[in-house]
């Protein structure tokens, strides 16, 4: 199964911006790294973990879920600080 950018636009109700792939051009493992990390806020353990599984700069559906949903419970948990180590945490994450 491909996951096109409009898939994940539409599914998770995300507003993409910027520029698109150009899929004639391979992407390189440093520049899809960097993407991942940049753009995915994946460590790059995890982004590496991606490449050697998917066989390139890719990234499956059921990782990109659970990505989203990582990011999603840390969001929640900095609506409502309840420690001051919290508040400071999202203020670094603005």
């Amino acid at each position: 199964m491909i996951i096109t950018l409009d898939y994940v636009a539409n599914i998770l109700h995300l507003l993409i911006e910027g520029s698109l792939l150009d899929f004639e051009k391979k992407v390189s493992r440093e520049h899809g790294m960097n993407m991942m990390k940049r753009l995915l806020g994946m460590s790059e353990a995890s982004a590496a973990k991606a490449f050697e599984d998917d066989h390139g700069a890719h990234i499956t559906y059921i990782a990109l879920k659970r990505l989203y949903d990582e990011h999603l419970t840390v969001a929640r948990q900095l609506v409502v600080p309840r420690s001051r180590e919290e508040l400071q945490k999202r203020e670094r994450r603005r």
